[in-house]
């Protein structure tokens, strides 16, 4: 299986890419995690894969799959199941329960306000088109400039801010709106992942291959908003701890403790020790 999927002197059962695509780790492997669990690092054993491991296997097919791609995908099913477009069921056993699915897909014509984005379909698909539909223009969202001295219109609501300034930039630039301080109150034993999650605010962020498509690079909080943000780290006065949650109780009554953790802990120490029993 694992010889580029021929075996040893012996006839080919997979294609090579085949073999390369399912033998490709989907998820890293983690403590407490087998190989086995996660789906795509091993061969199948019946098991369910992890939602981490089905997630990015779905990502490594539909997340980069434009419409080319997808249109390839739908021709090679449709050529392989429908090698006949008259069906009985069972089959060949003399049922009165046959039916007939047409080979030819169904397509929808897809009509815009925007006269530079217009498609003329090609004659030969006319017939099978049975569906219509309006694409219907994003509202524009407001920006300041660069300048602070006009507004900018823009859909996008990542371009927008990107491109320009939010859009009350006038205050911001007159030292009218004070830098925006976070204040945390976080369970102490994940106050290291979450510190480093928030730190990555204030950080240059690319998108990946499978994002490239619709998302832009992120230059910071205060390259695109044009404030400081500051973050606290763990130990400092805006940092709080607060205690686990009971992990025996329900739903209801585990987020009515974790109200009650989270309004003690911006209680003072010498406070905190008088309320509580």
């Amino acid at each position: 299986m694992l010889g580029e999927g021929a075996l040893t002197g012996g006839p080919r059962l997979l294609r090579p890419e085949t073999v390369r695509a399912f033998t490709a780790i989907a998820v890293k492997a983690r403590r407490g995690a087998s190989a086995r669990t996660l789906g795509w690092e091993a061969l199948p054993t019946g098991e369910e894969v992890s939602e981490d491991a089905e997630r990015n296997l779905k990502m490594r097919i539909l997340g980069w799959q434009h419409n080319n791609k997808f249109n390839e995908a739908l021709e090679s099913w449709r050529t392989r199941l429908f090698t006949d477009e008259h069906f009985e069921f069972p089959p060949n056993c003399g049922s009165p329960f046959k039916f007939h699915v047409k080979r030819a897909p169904v397509l929808a014509r897809i009509m815009s306000a925007d006269r530079n984005r217009q498609i003329q379909a090609q004659s030969k698909f006319q017939p099978i088109i049975t569906h219509d539909g309006v694409e219907l223009r994003e509202p524009d969202l407001v920006f300041s400039n660069r300048t602070g001295t006009a507004t900018v219109p823009d859909p996008h609501p990542v371009r927008g801010i990107v491109q320009n300034r939010p859009f009350d930039y006038a205050l911001t630039a007159r030292n009218l709106a004070p830098p925006i301080q976070l204040a945390v109150i976080c369970p102490a034993l994940e106050s290291r992942k979450l510190s480093e999650y928030l730190q990555r605010l204030n950080q240059s962020i690319s998108p990946g291959k499978f994002e490239a498509d619709y998302l832009l690079q992120f230059g910071g909080f205060q390259n695109a908003f044009a404030t400081a943000l500051q973050v606290p780290t763990p130990g400092e006065n805006l940092w709080m701890t607060c205690p686990e949650i009971d992990p025996a109780l329900d739903e209801q009554r585990g987020a009515l403790q974790l109200s009650q953790h989270a309004t003690m802990a911006t209680v003072p120490a010498e406070e905190r020790r008088r309320l509580e029993p």
